[in-house]
């Protein structure tokens, strides 16, 4: 299993991107095929032992976690939320989260999502937008299961194309294409020339194909490009394409997120992200990104365990 360490406040920070995989092809394998061959039972004390190993090794990795926990801890506690604790176990279910989320990859990659049970309360919704042939721009995060919506979505033949920053899991992403290799993944990757990249969604969305974009997370070289917002009682950087690109597309905007409510079980929750009438495009974009940042807020404070952002993510010099 791979779990991305990350700088403390106290020393130097490296950008996210550049942090690198841990662990082996070799233990990813071993712990892949355990799945596949004996099912998720056997497999999931064998990510116990793998996941105690790398909580234990990553102390960067902890501190990002504890102080996650601590942000959402103080936040519930002003505005009247759950309890909330902020201490090495619940660390540890952040990290054991994280690794199951990713024996859930497994098993939707390898043709098994129909051991799966998926609510959607707003499936009707953008199912008529697909019925209607409209391109769509979907906005989630690092928060819970992406690839469940790509399970729904190959489910409906709903072309779906992933804006990724693909450079940091190569290890990973070679593992899945394995698993799946007859799939039209459909990966758009980040190009060097934001303009390309922007071309290409523009086009998808013409095309009547929907675009998902993970908008939570800074992409190398965005330092400049960042919009702030209010997150957990303090003000977080977000990158400003995404919702500079929200303001300007002419196709519905949706934010959308999978979120694992218990072994197999998943609830998808996605809601039109509308910008103010007759403001400016800035406006509009400050506004949808504010929206975001508070249903992404809401979703942590319901599901802590699982935004899997392992690095400081409120240190504004991490991408210096």
């Amino acid at each position: 299993m791979t779990v991305a360490p990350a700088g403390t406040a106290a020393e130097p920070t490296r950008h996210w991107s550049r942090i690198p995989e841990r662990g082996s092809m070799l233990g990813l394998r071993i712990t892949l095929a355990c799945y596949r061959w004996f099912g998720r039972w056997v497999a999931v004390p064998l990510v116990h032992a793998v996941v105690t190993y790398f909580y234990a090794t990553d102390r960067k990795g902890r501190a990002a976690s504890l102080d996650y926990l601590a942000r959402l801890r103080d936040h519930c506690e002003r505005t009247g939320g759950p309890a909330v604790r902020a201490n090495l176990w619940e660390s540890y279910q952040h990290y054991r989260a994280f690794a199951v989320s990713i024996l859930d990859r497994v098993a939707l990659w390898s043709g098994m999502d129909g051991r799966f049970t998926f609510a959607f309360p707003n499936q009707q919704k953008l199912e008529a937008e697909g019925e209607a042939g409209r391109g769509v721009l979907l906005l989630g995060a690092h928060l819970g299961s992406f690839d469940a919506l790509r399970a729904l979505a190959l489910k409906d033949a709903v072309p779906v194309n992933a804006v990724m920053y693909t450079a940091h899991a190569s290890r990973i992403n070679r593992i899945f294409r394995e698993l799946s290799p007859d799939v039209d993944i459909r990966i758009l990757p980040v190009s060097e020339d934001p303009v390309e990249t922007v071309l290409r969604i523009h086009a998808c969305l013409r095309r009547g194909e929907w675009v998902a974009i993970l908008a939570d997370r800074l992409e190398p070289g965005e330092s400049g490009r960042t919009r702030g917002v209010s997150f957990l009682g303090s003000e977080a950087r977000v990158p400003r394409a995404p919702f500079d690109l929200a303001a300007t597309v002419r196709a519905p905007v949706y934010t959308i997120f999978a979120l694992r409510d218990g072994p197999a079980r998943y609830r998808v929750v996605a809601e039109p992200l509308s910008p103010p009438e007759g403001a400016s495009r800035e406006a509009r974009a400050d506004a949808m990104a504010a929206t975001y940042a508070q249903r992404l807020e809401e979703s942590c404070i319901t599901h802590r365990h699982q935004w899997f952002n392992f690095y400081d993510f409120w240190d504004r010099g991490a991408d210096a």
